[in-house]
This record gives C-alpha cells, sequence and structure tokens, in this order.
C-alpha cells in the first residue's frame, strides 16, 4: 500500500513516503522519512528524551515499524554545519514493564563544528565559546553554582554510541570524540567520553544521578599523552613542548558543581617530562597577572625549561591538599606544599625553590601563594628570608610518593627519563653553576 503524508508542527516538518504491506498494524514498512526543524530539543513529545537546544537541522532515512519497534537506518544529515548519520532504534516493548520506551542508537560524524553545540554547554547554538568563558561572579566566586538538573529523563531509557572523526571551533585543541551513553532510570553514564588532542586524548567515565534536590556525581578522568603545545596553541596566548598527563577523580553529591567540589572526595594528579615551558604553561593558566607575578617570585626566566613536573592532591570533604609538587627546572627545583578548600574558594601554598645557578633577582625565601581564587596574591616570607634550611633538604622527603608514581607517569606522557633520574638526585642538592 503505498502511503505519502507530511505533518507539521510550528516550523517542525515531517514527511513519509514509500509502501507499507498491512497499513493497519503500519508493520512492513518501507518509507523514506524526512525530518527537519529549527531546534531539536522541540521533539520531546516525539522522542520522549529531552534535547539541549541545537540549530536548525535535517534528517533523513529509512523508517519501518515491526514487533513494536521503530527503525530509523541509514540516517543522513546535518545539525547546523554538522553532519550526522548512523541508525536509531525505539523499542516500545518495555513501556508496559518500566513505563518507558528503550532508545538505542549507533550515530557518528565526519565533521563537528563545536559551535553547534553550545546548547550542550548552557551557550546558546552557535556560540559554544560563550559557555566555556566563566566571568567571576558578583559574590566573588569563581567556580560556577547554577543549578545542576536531570529534567525528563526518566521519559525514556537511551542507549547511544557516538564518534566524530574530526572537531572544528575557534580557540578549541580538540581533534576527535568518542561516546558511549546510558540513561537507565534517569541515571547517566558516560562510559567513555573520550577527546583525542594531538598524540594524546583526555578519556573520562562520568556518572549523574538524582539524590535528594541535587545530583550525586563521579567522575573520573585520564589525561594520557597530551600536547601542551596543542593545548597551548589554541588560546593564542602561548606555545610549549612536551607531553602531559593525569588523573583527576571526584565524587560527591550537591545541587550546582561548586557544592560537589565542596563536600566532594578524590584526587588529582597532573605531571609533565622534559620539554615543556614553564612560563608559557603558569601564565596562560593562571592569568597573566598573577602567573607573571608568581614567575618574577620564583625567579624564573621567560624561556625555563622543564625536566619534570609532578603535582598530587588528596580531595577529602572539599579541601584539596597537596601530597606531592614537584617542579623541576634546567634553573630550578621547586617544591610545594599547601591546600585549597573549594567551599571557600580559599588557597594557601608555599613554594619553596632552590637555584641550580645562582641570578640575579632569585629570592632566597619561600613564596606564599594565599587569598581567594577570584583574586589570589603571590609574596615572598619575609620571616624566612636568608634563614630558610633549603628546598633540596625538603626535596627527598617530597619525592618520597613519587616512586609510586613513575609508573604512572610513564604511561600518560610516554617514556621519560627525567623525573626518574630527579627521584635518584632527591636527597642530593643540586650543584649550582
Amino acid at each position: 500500500y503505498p502511503i505519502e503524508a507530511t505533518l507539521a508542527n510550528g516550523s517542525t516538518k515531517l514527511s513519509l513516503k514509500g509502501t507499507v504491506q498491512d497499513p493497519l498494524s503500519f508493520s512492513g514498512a518501507n518509507l523514506r522519512l524526512d525530518l527537519a526543524g529549527p531546534d531539536m530539543a522541540l521533539l520531546l513529545p516525539l522522542t520522549g528524551v529531552a534535547i539541549p537546544k541545537t540549530p536548525p537541522y535535517r534528517v533523513a532515512g529509512q523508517f519501518d515499524y515491526t514487533d513494536e519497534q521503530y527503525v530509523f537506518k541509514g540516517i543522513q544529515g546535518k545539525i547546523g554545519s554538522t553532519d550526522l548519520e548512523g541508525d536509531l532504534k525505539i523499542d516500545t516493548k518495555p513501556t508496559a514493564e518500566k513505563g518507558r520506551p528503550v532508545i538505542t542508537a549507533t550515530l557518528a560524524s565526519r565533521l563537528v563544528d563545536l559551535k553547534d553545540l553550545g546548547g550542550f554547554i548552557g551557550a546558546e547554538p552557535g556560540d559554544a565559546a560563550k559557555g566555556t568563558k566563566r566571568p567571576v561572579a558578583s559574590n566573588g566566586r569563581v567556580l560556577p553554582d547554577e543549578p545542576i538538573s536531570l529534567p525528563r529523563l526518566n521519559a525514556a531509557d537511551v542507549h547511544l554510541t557516538y564518534r566524530a572523526a574530526r572537531i572544528q571551533g575557534r580557540s578549541q585543541p580538540l581533534d576527535t570524540m568518542q561516546a558511549k551513553l546510558d540513561i537507565v532510570n534517569g541515571a547517566v553514564e558516560l562510559n567513555p567520553l573520550s577527546f583525542g588532542i594531538g598524540g594524546g586524548q583526555i578519556t573520562s567515565v562520568i556518572s549523574l544521578s538524582e539524590a535528594g534536590k541535587g545530583v550525586k556525581a563521579r567522575a573520573t578522568i585520564d589525561f594520557q599523552r597530551v600536547s601542551v603545545d596543542k593545548l597551548l596553541a589554541s588560546t593564542g596566548v602561548a606555545r610549549g613542548a612536551g607531553n602531559m598527563g593525569g588523573r583527576a577523580v571526584i565524587d560527591g553529591a550537591g545541587q550546582s558543581l561548586a557544592q560537589i567540589l565542596a563536600t566532594g572526595n578524590g584526587e588529582f594528579k597532573l605531571y609533565m617530562g622534559a620539554g615543556g615551558n614553564v612560563s608559557a604553561l603558569l601564565v596562560d593558566l593562571s592569568g597573566l597577572q598573577f602567573g607573571n607575578a608568581l614567575l618574577s617570585a620564583l625567579g624564573l626566566p621567560t624561556r625555563a625549561r622543564i625536566q619534570c613536573f609532578v603535582s598530587d592532591f588528596v580531595l577529602q570533604r572539599g579541601v584539596a591538599t597537596a601530597r606531592t609538587v614537584v617542579l623541576d627546572t634546567d634553573e630550578n627545583r621547586v617544591v610545594g606544599t599547601g591546600a585549597l578548600s573549594f567551599a571557600t574558594e580559599q588557597l594557601k601554598f608555599v613554594l619553596n625553590t632552590d637555584a641550580k645557578h645562582f641570578s640575579v633577582g632569585t629570592l632566597p625565601a619561600p613564596i606564599n601563594i594565599s587569598g581567594s581564587l577570584a583574586n589570589p596574591s603571590v609574596a615572598p616570607d619575609a620571616a624566612e628570608l636568608g634563614l630558610r634550611a633549603g628546598a633540596a633538604v625538603g626535596l627527598g622527603i617530597a619525592l618520597t610518593p613519587l616512586a609510586a608514581l613513575l609508573p604512572t607517569i610513564q604511561l600518560g606522557i610516554g617514556e621519560d627519563g627525567a623525573c626518574a633520574s630527579l627521584l635518584r638526585q632527591g636527597k642530593t642538592p643540586p650543584k649550582r653553576r
């Protein structure tokens, strides 16, 4: 039986053209489905899935219905400038048992334009960069305190696999993307969410579920051989070199990201091997004014090269405490201690520097970093000026946990003997030239 139908709801339009073998049960369908509209968020009544705002879209493919399953295969289309292809199935059989259908999709894109994903990060579609900028709030806080919600995710269970072969967008370092998303009974799990950056990748496992009025969240993020130059080049401010590795783990609950961090537990490790540019890294990550002040206080030249950098923090009830912070450059060795409270956004760190050769401007005193995340300050410890015991003495103690981290460091940044060499020299003061 031939079928040709067009449905419209405002600017959203759906057309079907083809044949069905049994029109009463709508089975044996061989139909071409064409769906277009201004925003996929408007499809909630049709799909049962809450989709963030998107730019105008159009998708088409073969549609079939059999055994209470809607099958949309051979999908080809575009969302804004981003292409989309793959297959989608909606199984309505579990509805009687679980009260919701099951949606299974395998999708891919040859090219993703990040401006089309603005709605997924809290910005308007076409303005993805807006959602990545965090201005200081009027209350002086930096961490995002917007409420997190899992709206209308109980309407359907979702199993989605997605791959993006290439990502383009202004001021971003990402090359590729891979994601496996499962939404079951309203709980969300991304395992994995992976981004390729140069020859490395950032891989995350993230789970979210409702907890009272807030959200229970657990995330594990692994950085493996991530190109520092690729990261810094995307900012347009600085360039660098070398690879970066590490891991971040957070387990907490709250109504916002700020609350989750303020009560959360976990850890954060970050390390770099030989070849990094410490000045470019510090200035870019911490802001020009603060970064330059820190470099000046440490007496580091603008082109100091990293031999080994390791930072290892433990997060307990919202307080991140440094277990190991060691920076070894061709000019200095720096050991750091201190903590950051995410609840108050106050930080207090002390950096002890031991120069490998004497130079004008190097301060023979610990450097205090204190204040708030929004307005940190850098100043030498005047009380210990000229009286410090020397960072090299404490370096051996600080490097004790480094031995256990070495296998992870080598995996994260590739084979690099600089950190192993630093461990061997930890109890020996650096030779001054």
